[in-house]
């Protein structure tokens, strides 16, 4: 079961008014030359629209952080926004990265999330009370958490062989805390241009059974685990050169620790299953269920 302690909570950050006054008066470490153009920074800005020319007119404290300590050397743009995240691609020498970057707690859409806190103990009363409460203090730690949950599940299945982005900080706990609401990791994609989402495809048949088959397996090997995504369909599933890559893992929770845990399974084979009849695919739930069920059980 995943704890949080106090120490964790103070390196997280439980950023108060004062400290962020600080924090914007400060130098933010070496300025940048323009950014490179390229199809990604056209696509974001255009050609006559006024872009940022410095990596410090661009980025929050997190993104400034992990730029002064080398996890990246070059911002090129936007890469996507949304109303959870907003991510970047940045670059650490000839690497392309994704900076993920946590919008607000505050304003997200993402926030009937409780089911995907059950077994997820925070040791500090304080900071608990704080997230209970709704605080400015307690929106800070529990954004920083989430970020860290991020992390913490990444490499979880990044070393048991599933495909994901590897993250590009951490596994230790002191490394990832430097990186706050930001979570960097490998660009899964050709280049500088990402790899589309299922969601955004029109598959062939055959391309359409793979992925589908491809999906199914991760969905299973996820259960073996002993986890739940909690939000899998082609919407948080790429495809890049014939191959599933599963993204967007800080609301995967542990089955046996999570009320609802199995619930959440159910949701997430129910999904999954819709989202690819738009790709023509076409599944038995009971099928899938028993699948996975036994999966469950493996595990056990």
């Amino acid at each position: 079961m995943p704890k949080y302690d106090e120490d964790d909570a103070a390196r997280y950050g439980v950023r108060t008014r004062a400290r962020r006054r600080t924090d914007a008066s400060r130098p933010r470490g070496r300025r940048r030359g323009p950014l490179k153009r390229g199809s990604v920074s056209e696509i974001l800005w255009g050609e006559d629209e006024e872009r940022p020319t410095t990596l410090t007119e661009f980025t929050d404290p997190d993104m400034q952080r992990l730029f002064e300590r080398g996890y990246f050397d070059t911002l090129v743009g936007q890469l996507r926004g949304g109303k959870e995240a907003t991510v970047y691609l940045v670059r650490r020498g000839a690497e392309s990265l994704a900076a993920k970057l946590y919008t607000d707690i505050a304003v997200r859409s993402f926030k009937d999330d409780a089911g995907y806190w059950d077994g997820f103990w925070i040791a500090d009363a304080r900071v608990a009370k704080a997230i209970r409460r709704g605080t400015r203090a307690g929106r800070s730690a529990k954004q920083a958490i989430w970020a860290f949950r991020e992390y913490q599940t990444l490499w979880r299945l990044h070393e048991a062989g599933l495909p994901v982005p590897r993250p590009a900080v951490g596994p230790e706990v002191s490394a990832v805390a430097e990186a706050g609401s930001v979570v960097l990791m490998q660009l899964v994609g050709d280049g500088d241009e990402p790899a589309p989402r299922l969601s955004d495809l029109r598959l062939g048949p055959e391309e359409a059974r793979s992925a589908w088959d491809q999906a199914v397996a991760i969905c299973l090997r996820l259960a073996e685990l002993g986890l739940v995504h909690g939000d899998l369909s082609t919407y948080n599933l790429l495809w890049h050169e014939g191959r599933v890559w599963l993204i967007d893992v800080p609301q995967t929770v542990e089955l046996a620790a999570a009320k609802g845990g199995l619930a959440l399974l159910r949701r997430d084979l129910t999904s999954l299953i819709t989202s690819f009849r738009r790709l023509g695919v076409h599944a038995d739930p009971d099928e899938l269920e028993r699948r996975a069920l036994a999966a469950v059980r493996r595990r056990g």
